[in-house]
């Protein structure tokens, strides 16, 4: 049988392609299970129109292969599957989320798919660069909202698993010294029509 879903496109593209996300539940099966719900990434724009692929609602975790143990002391935990943080006071989910997918776009799929290098391997193959440039369709009931599927990476686990570790390490470490410095990095705050606000504790002046 031919691989579908992610596994299939990273197939016919002849790329590693894995979704690279973070995720506040205590264990990520649950938001495995919401990707495929939702089949994540399963459409994409055809000639025609919206195009649906199969295999979508079949994601699964798998191994990261770290090639070192975090540092001492960094609130970061290096699992077979997952790698578990503890976000300082102040770096909500969705901010961390945000700086992980910006340090991770030079392996974005859609950007490089896009790009010059990207198209010449997609006319190499004879593929359509479209449909690497995967969508999402979220029902809300009142109709279809259709979305990019933006977190999915050109990613090799057993040698790239090491540097993701690495990356993380930086965001918590970059926006601790600067929280402490006083200088809260941009990305440390959050959209208010996101629902989330920053709470910094509040200083009395000093008689």
């Amino acid at each position: 049988d031919q691989p579908t879903g992610l596994h299939g496109l990273a197939r016919r593209f002849a790329m590693p392609l894995f979704k690279i996300s973070a995720t506040g539940a205590e264990n990520a099966l649950a938001r495995v299970a919401d990707l495929n719900l939702e089949r994540y990434a399963g459409m994409y724009r055809a000639q025609d129109g919206l195009a649906c692929d199969p295999g979508y609602d079949n994601w699964r975790l798998v191994l990261i292969h770290p090639s070192r143990k975090p540092l001492a002391g960094a609130p970061v935990e290096a699992r077979p599957r997952v790698i578990r943080v503890m976000l300082p006071s102040g770096l909500s989910l969705i901010a961390f989320e945000k700086e992980l997918h910006e340090r991770l776009s030079p392996a974005g799929l859609g950007g490089w798919i896009a790009s010059p290098a990207g198209r010449r391997h997609c006319a190499d193959l004879g593929l359509d660069p479209r449909e690497a440039i995967r969508l999402t369709g979220y029902n809300t009931g009142e109709g279809e909202r259709v979305s990019r599927a933006d977190e999915l990476y050109i990613f090799k686990p057993r040698l790239d698993g090491g540097r993701l570790l690495t990356i993380i390490e930086h965001i918590v470490h970059d926006y601790v010294v600067r929280d402490v410095a006083g200088r809260r990095p941009n990305w440390g705050w959050v959209a208010p029509n996101q629902g989330y606000r920053s709470i910094r504790p509040s200083t009395a002046p000093s008689a």
